[in-house]
């Protein structure tokens, strides 16, 4: 299983073929863009679950699974008062639990 995180600075779609390249399972992208930001992307069926945590739809959080055997979900303990720090509960090949993190 492979892991990836990359802080893509905004304007993911326009970046991820970078990371693809690395075929990650999973994806925790900080600053990344809204997936309603995607209509047009060519991208868009590479990935097949995309969670995202974010006020602002030009930058958040995404976490994306590229891999269609993993699923991702948020984990009971989130909590909205830590809006940025996302547990999430990894299901597939191997299950785990996975702390996502940004500082937006």
């Amino acid at each position: 299983m492979r892991l990836l995180t990359w802080n893509s600075a905004m304007k993911f779609r326009e970046k991820i073929s970078q990371p693809l390249e690395f075929s990650a399972d999973l994806l925790v992208i900080p600053e990344c863009e809204s997936f309603e930001k995607w209509r047009n992307s060519q991208y868009k069926e590479k990935i097949s679950q995309f969670l995202w945590f974010g006020d602002n739809p030009n930058k958040g959080l995404g976490v994306m699974a590229l891999n269609s055997q993993y699923k991702l979900e948020v984990h009971p303990a989130y909590s909205e008062e830590f809006k940025y720090i996302i547990p999430l509960k990894v299901t597939g090949p191997e299950e785990f639990n996975l702390i996502a993190y940004t500082h937006c």
